[in-house]
């Protein structure tokens, strides 16, 4: 809910720019429900909310952008509310957070988010063609803070990989990474049992006392 609330509160405090007709034309094309135009010198586009996610894009992107590259944009920010990206980022982000000792569940949020940005790419190619999701990458970037915020960033190795048709490599878990998990579910364990004990002893103490005094 933090992690929500603290995106919701970054988007929110930028100023609402007008939304031009060019816009909410490329916008209907590219299937976005929600468009929210927020004045900025950056140029982005993200994705943010909780159930019903919106697109929010910055006035000088409205300036950068036009065309098929605009629809490239839009298409990939609306496959991400879509599939509810931002939500599926918070809660993975919260299980990392919450898991502190298995570093391996923050390994995977990451290339989960990967993911996300390829399967949208995929969907803008599929729509659009390669050349001006390719050309959008060049310029949009991000610029509002906010872990639970999709944003047409990110990810710029492997989506460049799949811009240029190459096979994308099995991500395997690096071995500090699983090390660091294996220790820090043994540490779990060891607490858990002394607790265990801990409890155990004290239960039969209070037994104990309670037969001794009758």
């Amino acid at each position: 809910v933090w992690t929500l609330a603290s995106a919701a509160r970054a988007v929110g405090a930028l100023p609402l720019g007008i939304t031009s007709e060019a816009l909410l034309v490329s916008g209907r094309r590219a299937g976005v429900e929600r468009l929210t135009v927020v004045e900025s010198e950056d140029v982005f586009a993200v994705c943010s909310g909780l159930l019903r996610p919106k697109v929010v894009v910055s006035s000088q992107l409205m300036k950068a952008l036009g065309g098929s590259l605009l629809d490239a944009v839009l298409v990939h920010e609306a496959h991400h509310a879509r599939c509810r990206e931002p939500l599926r980022r918070a809660w993975r982000s919260a299980v990392a957070d919450i898991f502190l000792p298995f570093p391996v569940l923050r390994w995977w949020a990451a290339r989960r988010i990967e993911d996300s940005e390829l399967a949208a790419d995929r969907a803008a190619i599929a729509r659009v063609g390669v050349e001006p999701v390719a050309a959008a990458m060049m310029v949009v970037g991000r610029s509002v803070p906010g872990v639970a915020l999709a944003a047409f960033d990110g990810a710029a190795e492997r989506r460049a990989a799949q811009l240029l048709g190459e096979p994308q490599q099995a991500r395997r878990v690096p071995l500090r990474v699983a090390v660091g998990s294996a220790a820090g579910l043994g540490v779990l364990s060891f607490a858990t049992l002394c607790a265990t004990g801990l409890v155990g002893w004290v239960d039969s103490n209070l037994i104990s006392l309670a037969v001794a005094f009758g």
